[in-house]
């Protein structure tokens, strides 16, 4: 263990990174365990507001894919199509997050957040206007999951 001495404290840190209990110099006695760590990074604006938009997006993500693929079986018998759509919906994060998160650290980061999730509300509404006018079939609904899967890559 180190021992760090600090006007009348007395700080023991493990050298494996574990917080032992510090005890004051002066009276012995043990001094305050620190602050929750969870506390203290919620207690940041910006990373809670990260956090927050991250669940939101991952949740708006899963329903996405549960919507295509709940679409794929009201439109077809056939059982592969369901996978078929998850991967067309997927793929494109796969092929595209690194080279989509380069692009998006070399650019103005609000302008192309509004822009892509513009971009990302015209092909949602365009497919809602697909579905809605009954014309949305298999290859339709294969062609529409891997672009909004696509756009939705940097979000």
């Amino acid at each position: 263990s180190i021992t760090i001495r600090n006007d009348a404290h007395q700080h023991d840190i493990c050298t494996s990174g574990i917080f032992v209990e510090a005890s004051d110099s002066v009276t012995g006695a043990a001094s305050p365990s620190p602050a929750n760590p969870i506390r203290e990074l919620l207690a940041d604006r910006n990373y809670r507001n990260f956090w927050i938009a991250q669940v939101l997006i991952f949740g708006m993500n899963g329903t996405v894919r549960f919507a295509f693929v709940w679409l794929m079986v009201t439109l077809t018998d056939w059982s592969a199509a369901e996978g078929l759509i998850g991967i067309a919906y997927g793929l494109p994060a796969l092929l595209l997050s690194w080279p989509a998160g380069a692009w998006s650290d070399r650019v103005d980061r609000r302008r192309f957040f509004i822009v892509w999730s513009a971009a990302a509300a015209v092909a949602f509404a365009a497919f809602a206007v697909v579905i809605t006018a009954d014309l949305a079939n298999p290859v339709a609904a294969g062609i529409a999951a891997v672009i909004i899967g696509s756009l939705l890559v940097v979000l």
